[in-house]
């Protein structure tokens, strides 16, 4: 039983659009609107490493090995194919490649976005490690405490007088997540939670990542737009999190289904749609191409869902091999008739 429900995977569709909206771009300049339309959009992310915990506690309750050794294969094997597209985007397009050269590579991946993937795979790594090290007891303590150290190694840095590149603090922020998701699971949370708790919980966490922004601009002298992990974005995505758990929309719901069948691979290939508007619309001269910029997003929403669902229904195997069925699989190859 998966204890899977329409809304969660209805959130998850409206949360792969805001990654979109996060990485879209929005003309020569940038606004500060535009600055906190980015930043109130950002419990995306944080939102799908909940998610990921909830269900692989599902899978996780029966057969421990199992469910790692599936994930894993899943998630390693898309990481490797994601890998090698844009590496294929960065020398068709002319970007330099230079850069990868580095063991960061191995964290954050070809392209800027997945360090997603490689921090999912070793997020589940380390919650089988804890769980065989019979240290279950401490999950939230463990959640809790590292949530601590990313803030304080990130968005906090200047406070606390740290210099730690931001790769490492977000490379770890999936490991807390994750195991928040899992105890969600594990102790009926949804149950036990009341809907206006979760509603009040996203408010807050709204209310403060407003105020948390502006302070931390004003002491730090830093730009609001450099600050990703935010104290008040973790209470959104907690709070959205436990409102998709208490909703319920039936499964077969259109934007459902395409959040549950489509949110990952939109969020690894979005941004070669976006890259491919952002050259034509740079290339037009006339004075409302402002709005085009800002109708983007729905654009490449539009663009990218439609390209997986032609995959899937043409060509469901390699639509399975972008969206992670294992490479190693002998059935992804076998011919069928």
């Amino acid at each position: 039983m998966s204890q899977r429900n329409g809304s969660v995977d209805l959130f998850r569709f409206i949360g792969a659009f805001s990654v979109i909206l996060i990485h879209a771009h929005y003309g020569p300049t940038t606004t500060e609107s535009v600055i906190y339309l980015t930043l109130l959009n950002r419990w995306a992310v944080p939102f799908f490493f909940l998610v990921s915990g909830y269900f692989f506690f599902f899978r996780f309750r029966t057969n421990p090995t199992a469910a790692i050794k599936k994930t894993e294969r899943s998630l390693l094997s898309v990481f490797l194919v994601v890998n090698l597209i844009y590496l294929l985007v960065l020398l068709l397009t002319s970007q330099p490649i230079e850069t990868l050269a580095t063991h960061f590579t191995l964290l954050k991946g070809s392209y800027f976005h997945l360090w997603f993937v490689s921090s999912l795979i070793v997020g589940y790594a380390c919650l089988y490690f804890l769980w065989r090290a019979g240290l279950q007891r401490f999950f939230l303590p463990i959640a809790l405490t590292l949530i601590g150290l990313v803030l304080l190694t990130d968005t906090y840095a200047p406070f606390v007088g740290v210099e730690v590149n931001p790769v490492y603090p977000r490379h770890l922020l999936s490991l807390p997540l994750l195991l928040i998701g899992f105890l969600c699971a594990q102790h009926r949370i949804s149950q036990r939670v009341p809907l206006l708790l979760c509603a009040a919980l996203t408010g807050l966490g709204l209310i403060i990542l407003v105020a948390e922004v502006a302070l931390i601009a004003q002491a730090s002298n830093s730009t609001i737009e450099n600050h990703e992990v935010l104290f008040g974005v973790l209470l959104v995505a907690l709070g959205l999190f436990l409102l998709s758990l208490k909703l319920t929309i039936a499964s077969h719901n259109v934007l459902a289904e395409w959040g549950r069948k489509y949110s990952l691979p939109i969020y690894l290939y979005h941004p070669i749609v976006n890259y491919g508007l952002y050259l034509v619309l740079d290339s037009l001269d006339f004075p409302g191409v402002i709005y085009l910029y800002f109708l983007s997003p729905f654009v490449t929403l539009l663009l990218v869902t439609s390209a997986l669902k032609f995959l899937e229904k043409r060509t469901p195997r390699t639509y399975q091999l972008l969206t992670g069925a294992p490479i190693w699989s002998q059935s992804l190859f076998k011919r069928q008739w």
